[in-house]
């Protein structure tokens, strides 16, 4: 019946054999079908084993200090069973290590030098040669350069640099500002002093105080060279804001004295 396994007939047959009708084979023969047996290993026959060419094996090569050698093997070149195994001792490359010196290698400041080695030329032996560390940068003592002066009026400059003392790579930089050699305050009085001996032929210089307290000699001085400028100052006297005007002629270097200056309040008593 198509789509069902055929069933077996057992009628006249030996013990343990099933014979199907339909595939016309039996039950230990499909099993032989689907295990098939594994080959038989080749035996020699009554003549002996057929020795195969000598081969090498665990092959270790000598050095100045131990003996080399290799197992010398031979098999059966029809069965491959092994027939003789024998040690050959090759010996030793020399009798003792040729040492070859590796030379060290010095730090430097940024790279990693080695302390000395050596290596045998016959052999593999070796002592190795071990890393020493970077010395690092050793800073020497700080240098200007760049410089630029001071003046009266403007701010003066220099570079601070620090190099390595080792290898001279630079280290650091920086730039220091230097004063001027007058004070704001002085800058000012200096200023106005130049106005005042520049201003044109009877003419007035205008100025702004700000929060300064008072003028320096020079600006009296300036003034009595320069008896035809007239002055306006704003100040603060006393906390107020005003306007001071010291006309053309105006003598207060004598009431100055010796003195650094007058204040706004001691020029306004002037002027009164």
């Amino acid at each position: 019946i198509p789509g069902q396994e055929a069933a077996p007939h057992t009628e006249g047959l030996t013990t343990g054999h099933i014979y199907y009708y339909e595939t016309g084979t039996t039950a230990d023969e499909i099993r032989d079908q689907e295990n098939p047996a594994k080959p038989e290993k080749v035996v020699c026959g009554s003549q002996g084993h057929t020795p195969g060419e000598p081969q090498k094996e665990n092959e270790v090569a000598g050095d100045c200090a131990t003996d080399g050698g290799y197992d010398q093997v031979i098999y059966c070149a029809i069965c491959g069973d092994e027939l003789i195994r024998q040690f050959v001792n090759t010996g030793k490359v020399a009798d003792a290590h040729d040492w070859v010196v590796d030379e060290a290698v010095p730090p430097s400041c940024t790279e990693t030098g080695l302390t000395e080695g050596k290596h045998c030329s016959r052999c593999t032996a070796k002592v190795e040669q071990q890393v020493v560390p970077a010395n690092g940068h050793q800073p020497a003592a700080p240098v200007k350069e760049n410089e630029v002066a001071a003046t009266d009026f403007t701010e003066g400059s220099y570079d601070l640099v620090v190099y390595c003392s080792v290898c001279h790579v630079e280290l650091s930089r920086e730039t220091v500002t230097v004063p001027a050699l007058l004070d704001p305050f002085s800058q000012y009085c200096q200023r106005l002093a130049y106005r005042i001996r520049t201003a044109p032929e009877n003419g007035t210089v205008e100025t702004d105080a700000g929060d300064y307290t008072g003028l320096q000699r020079v600006v009296f001085e300036a003034l009595a060279d320069r008896p035809d400028v007239t002055l306006k100052i704003t100040c603060r006297v006393d906390g107020q804001r005003t306007e001071l005007i010291v006309p053309a002629g105006t003598d207060l270097l004598t009431p100055l004295g010796k003195g650094w200056g007058l204040t706004f309040a001691d020029m306004a008593k002037l002027l009164a």
